[in-house]
């Protein structure tokens, strides 16, 4: 079955399809029923029509279940960029992979209006090629697995408990994921996540985090660079790190355990380092505490009990563009803290 050129299938009922389903550039798949890609069939969404913001559309509560095999990608010659050439999911659909869905090209699925729409993997997911990102914007429930195998692939929230795994020179971007006890994310590469890590986590490259629970990581490697965006919660947990930053101006790094720095720290204002436990800087490792933001009452904040060790290097200091006198930009601490130098 083919669809052609901005044609429209409404399905109300449910679709079995043995062989083959090519869904041609601006055709349209939706209605309240099902269609099913058999296990031995293979859907095809490839765009070989020159021109920018050509899409496949699946709408209307239609629910797509992939047995078989899936993919979405583009031909060379019609290729305007890595946005301009996607799936568009709108109406609350749902997309169930029991096979393999591939995604070459860089291509995304994306959702039009209110984010309604689910993708359930069960089966494999795999970002085969591409030196950018891929995005899918539906809640992301897997319990399968996730391989990323070139550029970047970005997930939105949902629950998983099945495996994530990345090759070196990637970028794993994970939002408001709730990784459940049984799950693996295993990378090579570089990590940007949000949301609650109650699996294994071991990570080669950098960790980003915007605003993540990792008190109920079973392992935990979030490998040689930290960069703390938004509340990062490390339990008792002993990490060690390369590099460790805790970005302006929400950066908040809570950690029971302890933390050791080989090489460098970057402490910028507003950020906060907390909790009952210990970050050491290494005795080649440097400590820097630089307000490079205009304005007063500026604050690099250590509280909650922690306990920061200093054997290598630390400065706190302030770009002079940034400087509105001696007593508005300072190191705070507060919470029964200890500095040892």
């Amino acid at each position: 079955l083919s669809t052609a050129v901005a044609s429209i299938a409404t399905i109300d009922d449910e679709l079995l399809i043995t062989e083959d389903l090519t869904l041609n550039v601006g055709s349209t798949l939706q209605g309240s029923g099902a269609t099913t890609i058999g296990e031995n069939a293979v859907l095809v969404m490839n765009n070989s029509d020159p021109g920018t913001n050509q899409q496949f559309i699946l709408r209307g509560g239609h629910t797509l279940n992939i047995e078989g095999h899936a993919s979405l990608s583009i031909d060379g010659a019609a290729d305007s960029g890595p946005g301009d050439n996607y799936l568009l999911v709108t109406e609350a659909v749902t997309i169930n992979n029991y096979g393999t869905f591939e995604i070459f090209d860089d291509r995304s699925i994306l959702r039009g209006g209110v984010q309604n729409s689910v993708f359930n993997n069960f089966g494999t997911l795999h970002k085969v090629d591409g030196g950018e990102a891929s995005t899918i914007q539906m809640a992301f429930n897997n319990s399968g697995t996730v391989l990323l195998t070139q550029g970047g692939l970005n997930l939105s929230g949902g629950i998983s408990t099945g495996a994530f795994t990345a090759a070196a020179d990637t970028l794993l971007g994970l939002s408001s994921q709730n990784l459940q006890p049984g799950s693996s994310l295993q990378s090579l590469g570089d990590v940007s996540l949000g949301g609650v890590v109650s699996g294994s986590y071991d990570v080669a490259g950098t960790t980003r985090s915007s605003a993540t629970d990792f008190r109920l990581a079973t392992s935990l490697n979030l490998g040689r660079h930290l960069e703390v965006a938004g509340h990062t919660r490390l339990g008792t947990a002993s990490v060690d790190l390369d590099t460790l930053t805790l970005e302006f101006p929400g950066g908040r790094l809570d950690a029971d355990g302890s933390i050791f720095v080989s090489q460098a720290m970057e402490w910028q204002v507003k950020a906060t380092l907390q909790g009952s436990g210990t970050t050491t800087i290494g005795e080649n490792a440097v400590l820097v505490m630089n307000n490079s933001d205009p304005g007063t009452n500026q604050q690099f904040i250590l509280r909650g009990g922690h306990t920061l060790n200093i054997e290598g290097h630390a400065s706190l200091s302030i770009d002079s563009a940034a400087d509105s006198g001696p007593g508005d930009n300072y190191l705070l601490v507060t919470e029964a803290v200890t500095i040892n130098n």
